[in-house]
């Protein structure tokens, strides 16, 4: 603004936006460095006249807007991602979502009709059958009475592997992220035997920029193992990848890849398992690597869930299996 016009309220106009763009951390910190050369130079040419005119960063006005909007912007931002990890703005968008829309309300209530098996008699039915999962009565709402899930019961036992079969908006993706604590369900109980559980997403979830090594030893840190020499050796040997030891994760084939998701996915000694598509689109010896991993874990005693559109995958490795449709379990066995 200072090179389009000059005067008063150009000025104004000039210091209010940048005021106003102290809110962006780029512009406080660009901003603070430019006022930095200013005040040196500025100093440095009225030196010749024997005036001090220089100001101190940390003594003076020069930066104290600039560090007072870096604090709160931070401090701010460090309060956001808490309130997002804890679901808290989740659960009060939801309560907004109750209060707002008539509809939706109405859905709620009638949820909110149907009986509900008590938290004490899952626990306790869990003790009695052994299972390490328990799923009771799962109903997910959206707005306008449209169900992504509807009335969903299941448990899996230790060492059993359980399907979830459909196609693709059966729910099974809601399913998961209601397992995983991404998603809360509107009515109905989870509960885990032991805390504690392994996700393999569909999408690859590892990070570009790490090779092979530093993503078996960060999954390893993550669970608590101790002796991660032991369990790179075990995981390059069993999964064939010796010879991609410090390739970067975006230089690897798709299958090697998926290889090295299952491989973090499973190391450690978490009590369930979720895997989410595990196979597929692998080539067939890829799916063999999977399946062999499917049948140590279940051989470990640790609770599989995995969904699939393959049928024959399905009646392969999983012991019970449940038949998705618009939300609903339509058949199981």
């Amino acid at each position: 603004l200072g090179v389009v016009g000059e005067g008063s309220a150009w000025d104004s106009w000039r210091h209010g936006l940048n005021e106003a763009f102290l809110v962006f951390p780029q512009h406080a910190l660009g901003d603070g460095l430019l006022e930095l050369c200013k005040n040196y130079m500025v100093a440095l040419i009225f030196r010749r006249y024997d005036i001090d005119s220089y100001k101190h960063p940390l003594a003076s006005d020069l930066l104290q807007r600039h560090f007072i909007a870096l604090a709160l912007v931070g401090l701010s931002g460090l309060v956001l991602n808490v309130l997002i990890e804890c679901h808290l703005l989740q659960r009060l968008w939801k309560r907004l979502e109750r209060l707002l829309d008539w509809h939706y309300r109405r859905e709620l209530q009638k949820l909110q009709q149907l009986k509900i098996v008590s938290l004490q008699s899952i626990f306790k039915s869990c003790v009695e059958a052994g299972e390490a999962l328990r799923a009771e009565n799962l109903w997910v709402a959206y707005n306008r009475g449209r169900y992504a899930v509807r009335q969903v019961h299941f448990g899996v036992k230790r060492g059993e592997c359980f399907g979830l079969l459909g196609k693709n908006g059966a729910g099974k993706s809601t399913i998961f992220k209601v397992l995983t604590g991404q998603l809360e369900p509107n009515v109905g109980h989870i509960h885990f035997d032991q805390p504690g559980i392994s996700y393999c997403p569909q999408s690859n979830p590892l990070d570009p920029l790490l090779t092979v090594r530093e993503c078996i030893l960060f999954y390893g840190r993550l669970r608590g193992i101790r002796h991660l020499d032991l369990l790179l050796a075990r995981v390059l040997n069993t999964y064939e990848l010796r010879s991609y030891r410090d390739v970067q994760v975006r230089n690897l084939s798709g299958g090697n890849r998926r290889k090295l998701t299952v491989a973090a996915t499973c190391c450690g000694h978490t009590p369930t398992v979720l895997m989410d598509e595990p196979t597929s689109d692998l080539d067939p010896v890829t799916r063999e690597f999977v399946y062999s991993t499917i049948e140590q874990l279940l051989a470990a005693r640790r609770a599989v869930v995995l969904t699939s559109h393959s049928v024959s995958e399905i009646e392969h490795l999983c012991q019970r299996v449940a038949v998705l449709k618009a939300g609903q379990v339509v058949a199981s066995s």
